[in-house]
């Protein structure tokens, strides 16, 4: 459920050495990607400091992208210039929906704390800044 951490920062320092990210490796044989899986840094980061936080949203953001997942907007349209905090609430969104489904509500309930924190993030961001 959870990525190996060896992979994780095996991932990391491919990135901060200037390579570019891979598309994340999958353990099934399905060749898909478990939501826990993509949103494991976020999940991790969740109670890390707004600077931990901002970095795992980007690398789930980046992950998002290279498994080409597609944003749609509420008319069912590829959204433009989604952020990747936008883009990491969706997936995130989209999970809930799933535990949901399965019956896991307290599991749902805690990603709504997540989701809501990234929220703040990102209505933060959208804020002008005052000269």
């Amino acid at each position: 459920m959870i990525i190996d951490p060896e992979r994780r920062d095996s991932a990391r320092n491919a990135r901060r050495g200037g390579q570019p990210p891979q598309r994340p490796e999958t353990d099934d044989a399905s060749g898909g990607l478990s939501f826990p899986d993509l949103l494991e840094p976020v999940l991790d980061a969740a109670d890390a400091d707004d600077n931990a936080f901002d970095e795992a949203v980007n690398e789930v953001a980046e992950a998002l992208a290279l498994c080409e997942a597609l944003v749609l907007d509420n008319g069912g349209r590829p959204g433009h210039g989604v952020t990747d905090e936008e883009a990491v609430l969706s997936a995130l969104d989209t999970y809930i929906r799933v535990l949901l489904h399965l019956g896991e509500v307290q599991e749902a309930a805690d990603l709504g704390e997540v989701m809501e924190r990234l929220h703040n993030a990102n209505e933060r961001r959208r804020r002008p800044r005052r000269p």
